[in-house]
C-alpha cells in the first residue's frame, strides 16, 4: 500500500467517526430537546444548535409575550438542550412555589434578570423559607402580592 492510500483510509476511517459521533450527538439532543412535547408542553420548536436562545437574543419578554399569547399561560422553551418552562396563571404558580415548593426548591436563575423580579418571592429560591420566617408569613398571598410592573399583569388577569 502507498502513503497517500493509508492516509485516503485513516482520512476515510475519521470522517465515518466523526459523522456516527454528530449523529449520535444530534440524536440524544433531539431526544433531550423532545422532553417539554412528551410531557404535553406546548412551546416553539428549538433549532438543533441553539435551542430558542436566538430568538430570545432580539428582545427576551417581546418574545416571551408573543409565545404567551401564541401558546397559552403555561409555555416551554429552550436554552440549548435545557428545557425552561414559563408560567403565567396564578393558580399555577400558588401550586407550584406554595403547595409543592419542596418539588421546586433548585430552579434555575430567572429568565429576566430584572432586580424586582429577581428578589421577589418567587425569585428567592433556597432563600424562600428564611424570608418567609424573617418576614412572619404564614404563605405566599396572592391577593398581597403586587407583580412587577413590567406589562406581565396583563397574562395574570
Amino acid at each position: 500500500m502507498t502513503t497517500s492510500a493509508i492516509l485516503l483510509e485513516v482520512f476515510l476511517f475519521a470522517a465515518v467517526v466523526a459523522l456516527a459521533a454528530f449523529v449520535t450527538w444530534a440524536a440524544r439532543r433531539r431526544h433531550k430537546q423532545g422532553l417539554l412535547k412528551r410531557y404535553g408542553i406546548p412551546g416553539p420548536p428549538p433549532s438543533l444548535f441553539f435551542g430558542n436562545y436566538m430568538e430570545l437574543k432580539k428582545d427576551r419578554l417581546k418574545v416571551m409575550e408573543t409565545w404567551a399569547q401564541q401558546y397559552g399561560k403555561v409555555y416551554g422553551f429552550y436554552e440549548g438542550e435545557v428545557a425552561k418552562v414559563v408560567i403565567g396563571d396564578m393558580a399555577a404558580i400558588k401550586e407550584c412555589f406554595v403547595k409543592r415548593a419542596h418539588e421546586f426548591v433548585d430552579r434555575p436563575p430567572m429568565v429576566t434578570d430584572i432586580e424586582v423580579v429577581v428578589n421577589s418571592l418567587i425569585g428567592l429560591k433556597e432563600r424562600w423559607g428564611s424570608t418567609k420566617d424573617q418576614k412572619g408569613l404564614p404563605s405566599f398571598r396572592l391577593r398581597r402580592t403586587t407583580v412587577a410592573p413590567i406589562g406581565l399583569e396583563k397574562s395574570f388577569r
